[in-house]
């Protein structure tokens, strides 16, 4: 449904989900996922949270870092963090090394530290940037 709503309106979506593994490994795994359709209505990236926060703990599974990299879609290369993952530096250098262009962001609420995290993310990319061109 949501692969179709991105093709038919020619749309780059990015959307956070609680992932359900039914059968095979993990079976009854519970994930906080992060999923990137196309303007064409194809998944482009499935990010499953590397570690779950403080309580989360108790309901969600640990992701495998599968979907730590920026896809490339229409005009840019983009990728995306789950809440407390922006605080992880190998997590931010992995998404910057692919190439990101655009960062998403999966935040459940925007408590200040959030905000602190936003900025400094921010100021890598532009110091980044400003080194690739000088």
């Amino acid at each position: 449904m949501l692969a179709k709503a991105a093709g038919d309106h020619k749309v780059v979506l990015v959307i956070g989900a609680n992932e359900r593994v039914d059968e095979g490994p993990g079976n009854g795994t519970l994930y906080n996922t992060l999923l990137t359709f196309g303007s064409d209505g194809v998944l482009l990236n499935h990010h499953r949270k590397l570690i779950p926060t403080y309580t989360e703990r108790i309901v969600w599974g640990q992701g495998d870092g599968g979907g730590l990299k920026a896809v490339i879609h229409q005009w840019a290369a983009s990728a995306g963090l789950i809440c407390w993952e922006h605080w992880m530096p190998l997590a931010r250098q992995v998404l910057h090394d692919s190439g990101e262009h655009i960062t998403h962001r999966g935040v459940a609420t925007v408590h200040e530290m959030h905000q602190i995290a936003s900025r400094h993310y921010a100021l890598k990319e532009d110091v980044s940037c400003w080194r690739q061109v000088t």
